[in-house]
């Protein structure tokens, strides 16, 4: 080759189909400042109600604080832990936590999960009274954890008790309980607990309707909850409970009939004791009576279904219930004596799923208030505001919210017709299981509302009404925020990237358009610019970075041009992986939207293909709306992550479709670099209707960005694991019992070959219900995934799903034998059993048993600290004495019934070296007696957790591979996805006939391979045992089965080429991928060059 000036040159190779290397979406940066050059504030705005929520007590954090309660005749406030624990402190808000004194500390024996615990105390009205028969008296209700074998979180007792104050300390006497009412209890849901002594001197409680154990056959089955809800001659269920615990023969008799108790269906059900009642008298004037023992006469109001809250008004003598709704309506109820709530006939103003007792018992109330689950799902009540602090904006008014929507309303009661529902504020925190649990009054009156952190969790407030102090909101319309620079085309402002996600979450059909904006100064050079890479968890954003979700719909399936703009969303991610959400409303002409404060919902119209029209609903979500399914756990943004992300994009700006993971790496947007490699073996998701990858990977898909948001371990629903990066097998989802209030008799999650018993696809067709999954803003069904799900599920063969048992063990003793410096002291962050199929065993689940020492001292350190879910606390043994004692220490955790246990995880103390465990033995026992060695050994001083599994059970792995159909023309891709992970899979396990496997990417479970086609019939499928040698092999396949008509030319690259500037003639390489048919010097041609000659045959040529 002769060069010419100038000296550099470009050479073509004129070749059909030949490729080029494939380019990014974007070539550049595009500056844009934070939080959209400035048009969003830089915290979350307010709401319009003029109120927020603050912590009452700043320095105080409890575990699930759920009850408060002044203590009479001190200046001190009593503070009911659900866990079981009691405290009390100064009413001073500068209180530190050093002046918290412990009460009672009944977590032994208290049985907590979801909706279990301690949940009230009460002082008898004559406490602090000398001569009074309550002069030390004060009355509790918990659910208790009999010693029995069985008992967990379904099988234990609710109980009322008595117990007594020792006023030299200040705390309760833990051996003097007298129990009062001993109730079965086969259900961990709907179990009330609100108590107050009336005007009367009586002593009133709420209890709901036991919950739908499959036990009792379900909601509707012939001992399930309906069936305790209309009647006044089984247990003490669904109803208000009023005793005489002074047993006055002026004012009450004595009891003339016991309980019944739910059937129990455990094998060691004959060594449990029947349901009792003893040590009360019953009120005289109580509403139903029979001096034959035929009723229980204790009941004064009954249909009630979960009545977790209730407040005696003493100064209008009502009592003023929330009761959480079955699936349609949550309810505030005011009642007196005689009235029957309604529960099974009638949830709030609908129809309920039950029918009346014949003849009617009580008088017919309804609730006062009563709001849809659009609004909310698990109502809070109420009070009405009787203090003075308050008293010109809320006197008299009822104040109550929502746990998982964070609202909180007051409603003018003393008027007719239905009270309207003022919104106070939505802003109250909400998480996994955390929220607003209960309004409390001290002795002024003044509301305190309790916040828990989740169950059996540290970090719970007290907080209290405030007014909302002055924050910025954003542009009041969508022209003003700088989005676009067009409204009417929606062209983005520069700088804001378009992208995709492979499954959407499920928004009734509309189409969305998004953008992100990263701020930056043309290059992402710093922290401030660049996201925080996380290959299966949530991606962090730098402050200022804007999220934009545009919603549109087409309103005439004749002409799917003619289309209504909704809303277009945004989420700001602010300082510390903060963030918050707001929306703007398209108005009619589709010509600006402006922004709303406040959620609602409204109909369109849409034209069928025949003409006619149907009208549906549109949910415009709230500002604490958004952060349902952002919420804490689930990170800032759901679908900029690695696997929605993972996939090719089209680029409007430079014409471009390219890989978007790819495109923000060539951008400079993460915070590492990723080698090709990397990138290449990322996880995808996978689109519903992409044939080419397995049905299961694409379900699973599906499943991860429509549920994993509150689905996943430490989510707000934690029943099962539905993200993506989490194997099928460890997901909890096929064959996996139902957890929750949602009863399918005879069903799991996910149950093979049967979509009528899989509660994944039973609430996916549920619409407008609380039954309907994902339950926020869905007013239609997603009928290609019920379809795909479906189809999914009756092909699963159940028999490939069954292991090998795990040894089965109630008990499990981690003991530790020394310290890793030797020091006589033990500390553990978390100490998790793992099930039969290696998935951990809630905290909600598991007890301390037993343990050698604690520390109780100033810096406290509990035994149930090592299993509470939070692995910045930790259990420590005693030190702060004048001798600590030494190893070996141990603690034993009560599983609550024989179950198969698979291993542990131990993770060390993580902020210091102090007590790490060095040598160590675990151990497992059915009865607590006799012991079997799982594991011992030798640990690290790091803050690694260690897992150990051994005992987990084992069977083959599932394997499954999707690719093109029909006919291909040249190389083409195969997905081969496992249902456990493997780590010996390599091309060789691939069976190819009539072609060869050219490449392999992936790991874990999910696997790509490029497949060569060389004959005109092509197989591919991998076989029996291929993978999976760390279990129990691999099941095959299956076969996939194409044909190769080659219709792609010769792809060439260039070998051998000169590195930097050249000075005359060279040599350059040209290779094939197949032999060229008429390759010639005429299909080159060069800039600022010549071509001198040419030579090669075959596939390889040289060009001089």
């Amino acid at each position: 080759m002769n060069p010419r000036t100038p000296p550099a040159f470009v050479l073509a190779c004129l070749l059909l189909a030949s490729r080029a290397a494939a380019a990014p979406g974007l070539d550049a940066p595009v500056p844009i400042g934070a939080y959209l050059n400035g048009a969003f504030p830089t915290s979350p705005p307010g709401t319009a109600t003029g109120w927020t929520t603050e912590n009452a007590f700043p320095a105080l954090t409890f575990v699930d604080p759920l009850w408060l309660t002044p203590v009479p005749g001190t200046s001190d406030l009593l503070l009911v832990g659900k866990n079981g624990q009691i405290w009390r402190f100064p009413n001073n808000p500068s209180v530190s936590q050093a002046e918290v004194v412990p009460v009672l500390d009944w977590v032994s024996k208290t049985q907590s999960s979801e909706d279990q615990g301690f949940y009230s105390l009460v002082f008898h009205p004559g406490f602090g009274t000398p001569g009074s028969p309550g002069e030390n008296s004060v009355f509790v209700c918990y659910n208790h954890k009999p010693a029995l074998a069985g008992a967990d979180s379904n099988h234990s007792y609710w109980r009322v008790s008595r117990f007594t104050w020792l006023p030299a300390t200040g705390t309760i006497d833990p051996l003097s309980e007298s129990v009062l009412i001993h109730q079965y209890d086969r259900c961990r849901w709907h179990n009330g607990g609100a108590m107050f002594f009336d005007n009367q001197g009586f002593l009133n409680i709420t209890v709901g309707d036991g919950g739908d154990s499959s036990e009792g056959g379900g909601l509707t089955g012939p001992d399930g909850s309906l069936s305790r809800t209309q009647t006044l001659t089984k247990g003490l269920f669904s109803g208000i409970f009023r005793i005489d615990v002074d047993n006055d023969p002026a004012k009450s008799h004595p009891i003339r009939r016991q309980p019944t108790s739910p059937v129990n269906t455990l094998a060691t059900a004959s060594g449990w004791p029947a349901s009792f009642t003893q040590g009360y008298g019953i009120p005289n004037d109580n509403p139903w009576q029979d001096p034959a023992g035929g009723l229980l006469e204790e009941y004064i109001v009954l249909g009630l279904r979960s009545p977790h809250t209730a407040h005696l008004d003493s100064a209008a003598n009502e009592i003023w219930v929330g009761d959480v709704g079955e699936g349609a309506r949550e309810e505030m109820s005011r009642l007196v004596i005689g009235d029957n709530a309604q529960q099974g006939y009638r949830e709030g103003t609908v129809t309920g799923p039950g029918g009346q007792a014949s003849p009617p018992l009580g008088t017919d109330t309804p609730p006062a208030i009563d709001y849809p689950r659009s609004v909310g799902t698990c109502i809070i009540g109420g009070m009405r505001y009787r203090g003075a602090k308050w008293d010109s904006l809320l006197g008299g008014r009822l104040l109550f919210g929502d746990h998982v929507r964070g609202r909180i309303w007051s409603a003018d009661v003393d008027g007719s017709g239905t009270p309207e529902m003022v919104l106070l504020t939505e802003g109250f925190p909400t998480g996994s299981k955390a929220g607003l649990a209960n309004f409390c009054t001290d002795e002024a009156g003044e509301i305190y509302l309790m916040c828990v952190n989740g169950t059996n969790q540290p970090g719970g407030t007290i907080r209290k009404l405030a007014p909302a102090g002055v924050s910025s909101e954003p542009p009041q319309f969508l022209s003003q925020t700088g989005l676009f620079t067009d409204l009417a085309t929606l062209s983005p402002a520069p700088g804001l990237i378009p992208y995709d996600v492979a499954n959407p979450l499920w928004s009734d059909g509309a189409a969305k358009f998004r953008w992100i904006a990263v701020p930056n100064d043309g290059i992402h050079d710093s922290a401030a610019e660049k996201i925080g890479f996380d290959e299966e968890g949530a991606w962090t954003f730098p402050p200022g970075t804007v999220l934009v979700k545009h919603f549109e719909i087409a309103t005439d399936e004749r002409n799917p041009s003619l289309v209504k703009r909704l809303e277009t969303r945004f989420l700001v991610c602010t300082d510390g992986g903060g963030k918050y959400g707001v929306t703007y409303k398209w108005n009619e002409a589709g010509t600006d939207a402006e922004l709303l404060s406040t959620g609602f919902g409204e109909d369109y119209t849409i034209t069928r293909s025949d003409g006619s029209t149907t009208v549906r609903n549109w949910d415009y979500p709230s500002r604490s709306d958004c952060l349902l399914c952002h919420n804490a756990n689930a990170g800032q943004a759901l679908g900029v992550r690695t696997a929605p992300m993972r996939m090719e994009h089209f680029y409007p700006s430079t014409g471009r479709t390219a890989d978007q993971i790819e495109t923000f790496h060539a951008l400079g947007m993460f915070d590492r670099a990723l080698t090709p490699e990397e990138i290449a073996n990322l996880t995808p998701a996978r689109a519903l209707d992409d044939q080419t990858a397995p049905i299961e990977h694409r379900v699973r898909s599906y499943l991860d960005s429509n549920c994993a948001h509150c689905h996943q371990p430490g989510g707000t629903v934690e029943a099962f694991d539905a993200r993506l990066g989490t194997p099928l097998h460890l997901q909890g989802l096929v064959n996996a019992a139902i957890q929750g209030h949602y009863v399918l008799e005879g069903g799991s999650y996910l149950k093979p070959g049967h979509p009528d018993l899989s509660a994944v696809e039973v609430r996916l067709m549920n619409v407008g219900n609380g039954d309907a999954m994902p339950p926020l803003a869905k007013n239609a069904p997603d009928i290609a995934a019920i379809d795909l799900v479906a189809s999914y599920i009756n092909g699963l063969d159940d028999a490939e799903f069954q292991t090998t048992p795990s040894p089965v063990a109630r008990y499990v003793r981690l003991t530790a034998l020394s310290e890793v410096n030797g020091n006589p002291w033990t500390s553990v962050a978390e100490f998790t059993v793992l099930d039969g199929d290696g998935t951990a065993i809630p905290v909600s689940e598991v007890g301390v048993a037993d343990f050698d020492s604690e520390e109780t001292g100033a810096e406290a350190a509990p035994a149930t600290h090592a299993n509470d879910g939070d692995p910045t606390t930790i259990w420590h043994t005693s030190w702060a004495g004048a001798v600590d004692p030494p190893p070996p220490h141990h603690l034993t955790l009560d599983l609550g019934a024989p179950r198969e246990v698979g291993g542990y995880t131990y993770i060390p103390r993580q902020n210091s070296a102090n007590g790490r465990i060095k040598d160590y033995q675990v151990d497992a026992s059915e009865d607590g007696v006799s012991w079997t060695p799982m594991d011992a050994g030798t640990w690290g001083n790091d803050t690694v957790a260690k897992t150990w599994s051994g005992w987990v059970g084992v069977r083959k792995t599932r394997c499954s591979i999707a690719g093109p159909s029909g006919t291909v023309g040249g190389n083409f891709d195969v997905t081969v996805v496992f249902d456990q992970d493997v780590t010996d899979f390599t091309p060789s396990d691939i069976a190819v006939t009539g072609g060869s496997v050219v490449a392999l990417r992936g790991s874990g479970y999910y696997y790509e391979a490029t497949i060569a086609p060389a004959a005109s019939a092509v197989t591919v499928g991998v076989p029996e045992d291929a993978a999976g040698a760390e279990t129990a092999g691999s099941f095959a396949s299956g076969t996939l089965a194409v044909d190769f008509v080659d219709t792609v030319g010769p792809v060439a690259s260039f070998v051998g080429a000169p590195a930097g500037v050249v000075s005359g003639p060279f040599t350059l390489g040209i290779e094939f991928t197949e032999e060229p048919v008429g390759f010639s010097a005429a299909s080159l041609s060069a800039l600022h060059a010549s071509l001198s000659a040419l030579a090669g045959s075959g596939t390889r040529y040289d060009v001089v």
